[in-house]
């Protein structure tokens, strides 16, 4: 390969490193809550509920176990 071919893949290859840095940075993380906080947060409570539920790829979560969890013992208060 002449000059002019190598600086065309080292600029794709530099285009592709800025985008997945690019798309890796609109990645919105989400805030870490205990049981105790989903206990007084009816509204968040349930929709986290609903959200695990119907997703298996964030069950494992922390968030996820914290929301069931209180889910649980909201409904042992209730009988």
């Amino acid at each position: 390969m002449n000059t002019f071919s190598w600086l065309c893949v080292v600029k794709r290859i530099s285009l592709l490193i800025a985008l997945l840095f690019g798309v890796s940075a609109c990645v919105e993380e989400e805030v870490a809550r205990d049981k105790a906080w989903y206990m007084s947060n009816a509204d968040a409570l349930k929709i986290k509920v609903e959200e695990c539920k119907n997703d298996a790829s964030i069950a494992e979560t922390s968030n996820c176990k914290n929301a069931l969890s209180a889910n649980s013992t909201l409904a042992l208060k209730e009988l």
